[in-house]
């Protein structure tokens, strides 16, 4: 092999080295920071059906059943606009971290999908976030 290829093949091994090398620093850095803010969302969100929207659908059983049933498929959505709204005294730190990190107030939001016996734990919570990291 001449001199021109080895540095060919040296320059592509560097360039696959440095890819995989910025792979690996995006998921340690900024994959982990995405799952901290989804779970401060759930967080929220979990607070905010158990304490607010449970609390506040018609106290009979059977409607109860029936307006939460609707529901266990599409699932009820809450974008983080309406939670910063809820509670802002006790979640107001939280709120700050959205609001640093230019999070999209209508497209980040909690999806809570009730299922029967539609008790107030009686959930599946999920979060969607768009955030600049």
């Amino acid at each position: 092999m001449n001199s021109f290829i080895k540095k060919n093949i040296i320059i592509e091994l560097v360039i696959i080295y440095i890819l995989i090398l910025s792979s690996v620093i995006y998921l340690v850095f900024f994959a982990n920071h995405k799952n901290e803010y989804e779970e401060l969302l759930i967080n929220v969100g979990s607070d905010f059906y158990e304490n607010f929207y449970y609390k506040n659908i018609n106290n009979d059983k059977e409607e109860k059943y029936n307006f939460l049933e609707k529901y266990k498929d599409i699932g009820i959505k809450i974008n983080l606009n309406n939670l910063k709204k809820y509670n802002y005294e006790k979640n107001s730190r939280i709120i700050k971290k959205f609001e640093e990190k230019n999070c999209n107030n209508e497209i980040s939001k909690v999806i809570i999908y009730p299922y029967s016996p539609y008790n107030i734990n009686d959930y599946k919570i999920e979060a969607k976030i768009e955030c600049e990291f």
